[in-house]
């Protein structure tokens, strides 16, 4: 399994220390409006080693503004409008960013942490080293997004809009995502330890060499997902739909799919060994005897393991 690498962003901030703000705030934004309205007016937003704590600017556009250096704790952007925005070594911990825009920006060593951003707008972004921890971003979206080497470890993502989003290298441990929307989404190399996904749909998505040990997901979808290679020791899957899925060589010892549904996965190699399959259905004789299962595997039918070819096991007893 590879080894996780954590984004350190306290040494790089460091090394941009603002002394103080660089220029007015409000003629840094006016100069801007102007320069968006007419490129040959007015002055782009070039920001560098700035200190902007616990300013408040609402719903101001700095679309394509560059934010270099910059710190801006506690602020407040609220419905601010950052589309195409390049930021670089900023710290917005403890900032208020409910339905900010920053479609396509480009975020580089940028610290969000612990901040309330619900509804927040990353679509097309891409987003390296960057840190989301214990951030409030439920409901944000992320479609098509990029992420690299972040750490959103116990963020608050429910009902979060993250179709074809690629992440690689991110830490999510502890995060909830319940209700969130994956579908097509491709996270590799990914720590998922200890998320709640509770009704999530993670449906033709890859979660490629992914550990999620002790992760809640119940009720999620997985259809057509690829999970191949992947750990989800001691997971709850109860309800989880993983029709057409490839679980292929990944590791669900000791994991709970009761009342999971199986039709056509690939369960090939696939570690079930300790493994709660009570009341699973759609799975098939050949099916269980791909998978790995031992005498701590409960089959479907109730019976312990491993499962014996024409047992009838792989049938869950109805009431």
């Amino acid at each position: 399994m590879r080894e996780l690498t954590r984004p350190n962003l306290s040494g790089a901030l460091e090394a941009g220390r603002p002394e103080g703000p660089a220029g007015d705030l409000k003629e840094i934004v006016e100069a801007h409006a102007a320069w968006l309205r007419n490129r040959s007016q007015g002055a782009r937003a070039d920001i560098k080693l700035a200190n902007f704590s616990g300013r408040a600017l609402r719903g101001v556009d700095l679309s394509l503004a560059i934010l270099r250096g910059v710190t801006w704790l506690e602020g407040d952007l609220t419905g601010a409008e950052l589309t195409g925005a390049v930021l670089e070594r900023v710290d917005f911990r403890r900032s208020t960013l409910f339905g900010t825009i920053l479609m396509d920006a480009e975020a580089d060593h940028v610290r969000f942490d612990m901040c309330s951003m619900r509804g927040l707008n990353l679509n097309g972004a891409r987003v390296d080293n960057s840190s989301f921890q214990s951030a409030r971003m439920e409901e944000c979206r992320l479609t098509g997004a990029v992420l690299n080497r972040c750490d959103l470890s116990y963020a608050m993502a429910a009902k979060a809009a993250m179709q074809q989003l690629r992440m690689f290298d991110c830490a999510l441990n502890g995060a909830c995502l319940d209700d969130a929307l994956l579908y097509h989404a491709r996270l590799d190399f990914c720590d998922l330890s200890g998320i709640s996904a509770a009704g999530a749909n993670f449906s033709a998505g890859r979660l490629y060499g992914c550990r999620s040990f002790r992760a809640e997901f119940p009720c999620a979808r997985f259809r057509e997902a690829d999970l191949s290679g992947s750990a989800f020791g001691r997971a709850s899957f109860r309800n989880c739909d993983f029709r057409g899925a490839n679980l292929s060589g990944g590791d669900f010892s000791r994991a709970s799919f009761q009342e999971a549904r199986f039709d056509e996965a690939n369960l090939m190699t696939a570690d079930l060994r300790g493994a709660d399959l009570t009341g699973a259905w759609g799975l098939t004789a050949q099916q269980l005897m791909q998978a790995r299962t031992d005498e701590t595997t409960t089959l479907p039918n109730g019976t312990r393991g491993p499962y014996v070819r024409l047992s009838g096991a792989e049938k869950p007893v109805r009431p």
